[in-house]
C-alpha cells in the first residue's frame, strides 16, 4: 500500500520530491530538505569559483564569509512555494493530512508563483517578513521586488504576480509550516543584510541570482546527488551530514569548477608560432589590459591572425581581471564547428597545470559533429586527451548549459537568446557573464542582429564580462554603435564617435577613455585584387573556363543554390575541366563529404597529393565557413563587405605555393553585373541577375558597391594609418557603401533604397522591442516565451526536411552509415525554402517511430531511384503534390 507522509514530523512531514521507494510504496524528499541541499549547492559553487565570489562581493559590497551564507540562503527560498496544499495534493499517497487535514480540491497556482506570494505579496505573512527583515531591511519595495522574482522565477522565466486570495486558497494551511522552514534557513546559514547598493546594483544582482538560482536548482534537484531522504534527521544535521557533502561532489562532478588561468605569456599559448607572430598578435601580447570589464573592437585583414591574437587578449584579461574562460560566438554553425576544431588544439594552454577545462560545442545541430558528438556519448576513448577537447557530461547534455564549459565555441543565435525571452535565458547570461565574449565576423549580421548584438554588449558590461570584436570590413557606423552599447552596459553616456579612421585598428572600450590603436599589417599581406566585371554570367563562365584551362583553381560564387546548380551543369556541359559544387542544399551526409574533399584540394591544410585545378561553384557557404584558397574568383555582385570576403579567397595562402605553382599571374576578383551609369533605373540589375535582388534587397548597397568598384577597378588591402581617400583601399571602400555620409544614389534608385533604409530602421526596432533591457531587471516585463519562439533572426526563410530511401519494405534515412537511427536521420537533413513545401511524402509515417518527440513535424520525403544514381520524390504543400529530384553531386533540385 502506498505510504503517506510521516504524521508528527512538522514541517518535514511536506514532500518536495516523489520517488518509489519499493513496488506499490512511494517515498519522498523533504521540502525542507531540498532548500537546504540547493542552498549547498550555491556554496558549494561560489566556493569553487572563487572569481565570481569576488564580483559578488564588489556588487553586494559584502566581505567572502557574508556572501556565503547570504546568496544561499537566498536561492535556497526557492522553492517555498511548494509548503502549499495545491503542490501536497499532486500526490495522493504522499498528502500530509497531520497538518492540513483532509484532502480537498485546490485551485492550482505554479508553486513558483506561491514563492512570490511568500516572499513579496501583501498577505505573504510571517515569510515575507521574516526574509526581508534577516536579508533586505533597507531595501526599497521595488527592489525586494526584483531579487524575489528571481529567486521565484527558477524555473527558466519570471512569473507574474498571482492575486493574493488565489495564492492563500492555494496555500491553505501550510503558512505556519513555510515560515518554520524560513527559520531553520536563517538559523542554519545566518545570511547578513544587503547594504544599499543602488539602483542599477539592484537590478544587475537579479539578473546573476536568477542565473544562479537555475544553476543551483538544476544541480540539487538530481536525485542521483540528492536522493530522497526520509525526514529522519533535523534540518542542521541533515544540511551538515548530507546536504554539504553531497553538494561538494555534485558541483566537482559538474565540471563547472573555475580553472586557474595559466601564468604564462603569449609564446607559451602559441609556441608554434611565437617566434612569427603578427602585428596584431603582438600588440594583443604587449598592450595595457584596462581593470575591470573592457571591449577589444578589432579590424584587421584576413590572414592577421585575428582568432589567436583574440586567444591571447583572452588569456590576459583572465589574468588581469579574473574572468573565467572563454565563448566564441559565429555566424553559423559551420564556422563554429571549425572554430571548435582550432580550439581543441590550444584551449587547455589557457589554464594552469593540473586543471581539467571544458570545451563545449552550442548550436542546434551539434550532435552530428563528429568529435564533440562522441565526447557527449563518452565514446571517444582512442582520442589523445592532451590535444582533443574534454566535456563533462553534464556540460555536454544540455546546449544552455556549454556557457558553463570554461571554453565554448558555438553560434552567435545561442549567445542572443541570453538577452531575449527565452526560457533559462539567465543561466546562459550567468555563464557568459564571468567570461571574455568573442565575436567573430561581427560584419556578417543584419540590421534586426546587429541590434540584438549591442544588447548582448550591453549585459555583458553591465554584469563584469569583457568582450572582443572581430572583423576585416566593420564599417565605423557599427563600430560606434556596438561601443556605445558596452559604454551604457558600463553605466556610461553612450556619445562616443570614432575618431580614427585607420586600418588596422584596435578600439578599446574600458571605465577609462576609449581608445583607438593604428595597427601595422602582416607582412605578405599587402596586395592588390584586380577587379573586373563581366556584364552577364556567361562572360564570367568563359573567365572561369579560360583560367581553368590554364591549370587555374577558381572559384565561382553564385548567390542562390538554384544559379549555382545551372551553372555547374553549364560548365560540366562545356568543358573537361573538373566542376564541383556545394551549397547548403545537399544533405549533411553528403556535405560533409563534399566540405571533407574541397578542404583537401582547397583549404590551408590541403593535401599535397590532391589537384588544385578545377572548378569550385559555391554559393555563400564559402564566405566564411571555410579557409580556401584560389587563383582566381568569380562572383555575383553583393554588397561590398562580402565581396572583399570572396576576394580573401584569392591567393589566400600564397606562401604554400612556389611562383611555379601560380597559373595566373596575379589575384583577380571577376564580378558578374552590369556597368553602373547616373542614371539608372531601379531595375537595373534585373536583366544580368535577377533573383540577387531577393537576397540582398536594399538596391541602393548593390549600386554603390557596383560603382565603387568599377571606379577603383581593385581592392587595396594595405596598412591605413591615416584613414587616407583612396578609393582602392578596402576600408575606403566599406565607407563608401556603409558610411554614414556615402554618395547618393540615382534618383530612380533612391526610393527604393529610402525603403530598405526604413525596413533597416524597423527591424532595429523590431529587435530593441525584443531585447531584455539590463535595467528592468529579472521581471515579467515584456513576453517570455518558449525558446523555439524566439527569433534571433528575422528573415529566417529555410526550413528542415528529412530524406529517406527503401531498404526492402522498410523505409530507412538517406544516410545509411553513421551511428544509430537518430544520428543517421539528422545526417540525412537538408534545408530548402519554406515556401517550397509543407509536408512530407504521405504514407510514411511508420518510419517516425525512432524520431524524438521535437522531430515530429519535420517533413519527410521518401525518394525512390530513377536511374544515373539520381532519386525522385513528392512533398506537399497545401495539399498538393511537389516533385524534387536528388542525388549526391547536385544536390536538391524543384524541377
Amino acid at each position: 500500500m502506498p505510504i503517506s507522509a510521516v504524521a508528527d514530523a512538522g514541517h518535514l512531514g511536506f514532500w518536495a520530491k516523489s520517488a518509489p521507494i519499493e513496488p506499490d510504496v512511494v517515498g519522498y524528499h523533504p521540502i525542507a530538505y531540498h532548500l537546504l541541499d540547493v542552498a549547498a549547492v550555491a556554496e558549494a559553487l561560489l566556493q569553487a569559483q572563487p572569481n565570481r565570489l569576488r564580483g559578488l562581493e564588489r556588487l553586494l559590497r559584502l566581505d567572502r564569509a557574508s556572501i556565503l551564507r547570504t546568496i544561499p540562503f537566498l536561492i535556497g527560498l526557492h522553492d517555498l512555494g511548494k509548503f502549499s496544499a495545491c503542490f501536497q495534493a499532486k500526490v495522493e499517497a504522499l498528502w500530509p493530512e497531520a497538518q492540513l487535514g483532509a484532502r480537498g480540491d485546490f485551485l492550482d497556482i505554479a508553486h513558483g508563483a506561491i514563492t512570490k506570494h511568500y516572499l513579496y505579496g501583501d498577505d505573504g505573512g510571517a515569510v515575507a517578513t521574516l526574509v526581508q527583515d534577516a536579508v533586505m531591511p533597507r531595501w526599497l519595495s521595488s527592489a525586494v521586488h526584483d531579487v524575489v522574482s528571481a529567486i521565484a522565477g527558477h524555473h527558466g522565466r519570471p512569473l507574474t504576480d498571482e492575486a493574493g486570495d488565489f495564492c492563500i486558497r492555494a496555500i491553505g494551511a501550510a503558512g505556519p509550516y513555510a515560515a518554520a522552514a524560513t527559520k531553520d534557513l536563517i538559523s542554519i546559514l545566518d545570511p547578513t543584510p544587503l547594504p544599499d547598493i543602488g539602483e542599477r546594483g539592484e537590478k544587475v544582482f537579479s539578473w546573476t541570482l536568477s542565473g544562479l538560482c537555475v544553476l543551483c536548482d538544476w544541480i540539487g534537484s538530481n536525485a542521483s546527488d540528492f536522493p530522497p531522504h526520509a525526514p529522519t534527521l533535523s534540518t542542521a544535521g541533515y544540511f551538515e551530514q548530507i546536504a554539504r557533502p553531497a553538494a561538494r561532489r555534485a558541483v566537482s562532478a559538474a565540471g563547472i569548477a573555475e580553472a586557474a588561468a595559466a601564468a604564462h605569456g603569449a609564446a607559451d599559448l602559441f609556441p608554434e608560432i611565437a617566434g612569427s607572430f603578427s602585428p596584431l598578435q603582438r600588440w594583443a601580447a604587449e598592450c595595457e589590459i584596462p581593470d575591470g570589464p573592457s571591449l577589444t573592437i578589432v579590424e584587421d585583414a584576413t590572414g592577421s591572425g585575428k582568432t589567436e591574437a583574440a586567444l591571447v587578449l583572452a588569456l590576459r584579461l583572465m589574468q588581469r581581471n579574473g574572468h573565467a574562460g572563454i565563448y566564441f560566438a559565429l555566424p553559423t554553425m559551420a564556422t563554429a564547428n571549425a572554430m571548435y576544431a582550432r580550439l581543441e588544439a590550444a584551449y587547455r594552454r589557457l589554464f594552469g597545470p593540473g586543471s581539467t577545462p571544458s570545451l563545449a560545442l552550442a548550436h542546434g545541430r551539434r550532435d552530428l559533429h563528429p568529435r564533440f558528438s562522441r565526447i557527449r556519448l563518452g565514446d571517444d576513448g582512442d582520442r589523445d586527451p592532451s590535444a582533443s577537447g574534454d566535456c563533462s557530461a553534464w556540460i555536454a547534455d544540455d546546449r544552455r548549459k556549454a556557457f558553463l564549459a570554461q571554453v565554448g565555441a558555438g553560434t552567435i543565435d545561442q549567445a542572443l537568446l541570453s538577452v531575449l525571452p527565452s526560457r533559462h535565458q539567465s543561466l546562459r547570461l550567468l555563464g557568459l557573464s564571468d567570461k571574455v565574449l568573442v565575436v567573430d565576423e561581427a560584419h556578417a549580421y543584419d540590421a534586426y542582429m546587429s541590434k540584438e548584438l549591442e544588447g548582448l554588449l550591453e549585459f555583458q558590461a553591465a554584469l563584469g564580462g569583457s568582450a572582443i570584436i572581430l572583423s576585416a570590413t566593420l564599417p565605423s557606423l557599427m563600430r560606434k554603435r556596438l561601443a556605445n552599447a558596452f559604454r551604457a552596459g558600463l553605466g556610461l553616456k553612450p556619445n562616443w564617435v570614432p575618431a580614427r579612421k585607420a586600418f588596422p585598428l584596435a578600439t578599446v572600450v574600458s571605465t577609462g577613455a576609449v581608445q583607438e590603436h593604428a595597427l601595422e599589417l602582416r607582412s605578405g599581406l599587402e596586395r592588390t585584387i584586380d577587379v573586373d566585371f563581366a556584364p552577364d554570367v556567361s562572360g564570367g563562365l568563359r573567365e572561369a573556363l579560360s583560367a581553368a584551362a590554364a591549370g587555374a583553381a577558381v572559384l565561382v560564387i553564385r548567390n542562390t543554390v538554384d544559379e549555382a546548380i545551372a551553372t555547374a551543369d553549364e560548365l560540366r556541359a562545356a568543358s573537361t575541366v573538373p566542376v564541383r559544387l556545394f551549397h547548403a542544399r545537399f544533405a549533411m551526409t553528403d556535405r560533409q563529404g563534399i566540405e571533407a574533399d574541397v578542404l583537401a584540394r582547397w583549404g590551408k591544410e590541403g593535401r599535397s597529393d590532391m589537384p588544385r585545378n578545377g572548378i569550385l561553384v559555391a554559393t555563400q557557404i564559402v564566405e566564411q565557413s571555410l579557409d580556401l584558397d584560389f587563383d582566381l574568383a568569380v562572383t555575383d555582385l553583393a554588397p561590398i563587405d562580402l565581396l572583399i570576403q570572396r576576394a580573401g579567397r584569392v591567393w589566400r595562402h600564397l606562401a604554400r605555393r612556389p611562383a611555379a605553382a601560380r597559373p595566373v599571374p596575379g589575384p583577380r576578383l571577376v564580378v558578374i553585373g552590369p556597368q553602373v551609369t547616373d542614371t539608372d533605373r531601379d531595375d537595373w540589375l534585373a536583366g544580368t541577375l535577377p533573383k540577387t535582388s531577393f537576397i540582398y534587397r536594399h538596391p541602393g548597397i548593390l549600386w554603390r558597391t557596383a560603382r565603387a568598384l568599377q571606379a577603383s577597378r581593385c581592392i587595396v588591402v594595405r596598412a591605413d594609418e591615416d584613414g587616407s581617400n583612396d578609393p582602392s583601399s578596402s576600408r575606403r571602400l566599406v565607407e563608401n557603401v556603409y558610411g554614414e555620409t556615402e554618395p547618393p544614389n540615382p534618383i530612380a534608385i533612391d526610393a527604393a533604397s529610402t525603403r530598405a533604409d526604413g525596413k533597416a530602421q524597423g527591424d532595429r526596432s523590431i529587435g530593441s522591442q525584443a531585447l531584455l533591457k539590463v535595467d528592468d531587471a529579472y521581471t515579467d516585463r515584456g513576453a517570455w516565451r518558449n525558446e523555439v519562439d524566439v527569433a534571433t533572426r528575422l528573415d529566417v526563410n529555410s526550413r528542415t526536411i528529412r530524406l529517406a530511401r527503401r531498404r526492402g519494405s522498410a523505409i530507412v534515412p538517406w544516410c545509411e552509415e553513421g551511428g544509430g537511427p537518430r544520428l543517421r536521420w539528422s545526417l540525412s537533413e537538408v534545408s530548402v525554402a519554406a515556401g517550397r513545401l509543407d509536408a512530407g511524402t504521405p504514407g510514411c509515417e511508420d518510419a517516425r517511430k525512432e524520431w524524438g518527440r521535437y522531430e515530429s513535424d519535420i517533413p519527410l520525403v521518401l525518394l525512390e531511384p530513377i536511374g544515373d544514381g539520381s532519386f525522385t520524390g513528392i512533398a506537399m504543400k497545401d495539399g498538393k503534390p511537389v516533385d524534387l529530384l536528388y542525388d549526391p553531386v547536385r544536390g536538391l533540385r524543384f524541377p
